[in-house]
């Protein structure tokens, strides 16, 4: 899943949510952390409706050492790793925006938009 990390969509997958898949083998998330409840993706996870996860973000980061999520056997953490695929593209919004920054000018490739929070 990729939902941006807003107050709409803080915790939108949820046990209402998750119910909604039926015996789903794989729950992605690479979005952001903010964006899953958790404790019911565990619960999902753990009654077997959900298979396996994975998830490159987490709402704690650095995830404590006494988190559940790291004795899960069906659940992945990849910890921002997945853009590593990704570093040629990264590269080009890096380069493209770096004339601006040396020169105290706004970005405007790639740009956050703070009001919609993405």
């Amino acid at each position: 899943m990729l939902l941006p990390g807003t107050t709409d969509t803080e915790n939108f997958f949820n046990k209402e949510h998750l119910d909604l898949f039926k015996n789903l083998f794989l729950f992605v998330n690479i979005g952001r952390g903010s964006t899953v409840n958790e404790q019911d993706l565990l619960n999902k996870l753990n009654d077997g409706s959900i298979q396996h996860a994975a998830l490159d973000v987490t709402k704690q980061e650095p995830i404590p050492k006494d988190s559940k999520l790291w004795h899960q056997d069906n659940l992945l953490l990849t910890q921002h790793s997945t853009w590593a695929g990704e570093s040629e593209s990264l590269f080009h919004v890096f380069m493209k925006n770096l004339p601006d920054f040396l020169t105290d000018k706004p970005l405007t490739y790639n740009v956050v938009d703070y009001e919609r929070g993405y």
